[in-house]
């Protein structure tokens, strides 16, 4: 495989952006997102 700086930069920025998504998640962020996507339980 060749060592394109084009596709290196591309890579880098995905991994920041999954660290970034896996750092939301970490904090509770997507939970209320979540539970948003659940229908309401009614009594």
């Amino acid at each position: 495989a060749t060592n394109k700086p084009g596709v290196y930069k591309m890579s880098k920025e995905i991994e920041n952006h999954v660290k970034y998504i896996v750092n939301q998640i970490e904090q509770g962020f997507s939970d209320d997102e979540l539970n948003c996507d659940d229908e309401p339980m009614t009594a």
